[in-house]
């Protein structure tokens, strides 16, 4: 963020521009992210599709693999209901099914 800000005042860019906003201190629009996110990922050399909500799966998936509780995370998804986080985290993360069955005492 540090970085970001030092960069941004260089550019420029003060208090009347988004926080986050293009190096031209434009408002950053959702088809500017996933131009910026495609090409990243070609620059990290990622095979797979790089985009916005697959970046929502990971972060859905690593709190449910520390443990987090369904509802804390249903509320940070913005869910209405447990019933559609559950159903969202066993589609992106099935593994966990299959790891809490390895840990239990039969």
């Amino acid at each position: 963020m540090e970085v970001w800000t030092r960069h941004r005042t260089a550019l420029g860019l003060d208090a009347r521009h988004p926080l986050f906003c293009t190096r031209q201190g434009q408002p950053i629009t959702s088809s500017y992210i996933r131009r910026l996110l495609n090409r990243l990922g070609e620059q990290a050399g990622i095979q797979k599709r790089v985009h916005a909500h697959g970046l929502r799966h990971t972060h859905a998936a690593q709190l449910r693999s520390e443990g987090v509780d369904i509802g804390i995370i249903s509320k940070q998804l913005g869910h209405r209901s447990i019933a559609t986080t559950a159903r969202y985290l066993d589609h992106i993360a099935p593994w966990a099914v299959v790891e809490a069955m390895r840990g239990r005492e039969w």
